[in-house]
């Protein structure tokens, strides 16, 4: 029988942190009531391009529910590959970056 070691200190980059796991719970749960389609319908903001206003509430539910320590520059940067994953159980492609955040929120 062959013996072989295993090594614990790979980290799965695939793998959702657990800081993100009540995030990504809350999406799910909103995804599942209809609530995600029903903000789609009333969050208005005007925009030329851009992002749409969900897409700028996905990010910022994500950003809220997880409660980082940090801003939320340094959180997308932390986690940015993930929250687009979780982007993805709402039907998103893509979350807007920090800057689109703030300019969405500065037009509104």
């Amino acid at each position: 029988m062959a013996r072989g070691s295993i090594t614990f200190n790979d980290e799965d980059k695939t793998r959702v942190p657990d800081s993100l796991a009540e995030a990504a719970g809350l999406l799910m749960d909103l995804k599942r009531r209809g609530t995600i389609d029903a903000l789609g319908d009333r969050v208005r903001i005007r925009r030329q391009g851009g992002y749409c206003g969900l897409d700028v509430v996905i990010m910022l539910l994500l950003f809220l529910a997880a409660a980082p320590k940090e801003g939320l520059r340094l959180f997308w940067g932390k986690h940015g590959a993930h929250l687009i994953r979780l982007g993805a159980i709402a039907g998103r492609r893509q979350l807007p970056s920090p800057a689109s955040v703030s300019r969405a929120l500065a037009n509104v």
